[in-house]
């Protein structure tokens, strides 16, 4: 068995380096897309829901910061608990389960 030449290991060595670092520049570019450069969604449409007493307006804006009017504090409430659900409902089923002692019927024992 011959042993590679020096230059012959030095090429080997920044060819493996150049993939390396091209294949992690890769993953961090798309990780970078996927938590950085979502799209925010797109939320649209009315809701008739009994329970609150006028028209509540959710309105989102371009970096997806909801935005609540109502006329009454009731409303007003009512309308931040449906983003937070709208926004956040595997947060909350989530919690609900570690406070109740259930993970283990969605995470597995």
């Amino acid at each position: 068995m011959r042993a590679l030449p020096s230059k012959r290991l030095a090429l080997a060595g920044g060819i493996a380096a150049a993939t390396t670092a091209a294949l992690g520049a890769a993953a961090l570019g798309a990780l970078w897309q996927r938590l950085l450069r979502r799209p925010v969604p797109k939320w649209s449409g009315e809701l008739e829901i009994a329970g609150i007493q006028a028209p509540v307006e959710i309105r989102v804006d371009r970096w997806g910061v909801p935005h609540v009017n109502a006329s009454t504090r009731e409303d007003l409430l009512f309308g931040q608990g449906f983003c937070h659900a709208r926004e956040r409902l595997w947060q909350m089923d989530f919690y609900r389960r570690v406070t109740q002692g259930r993970l283990s019927e969605f995470a597995g024992s």
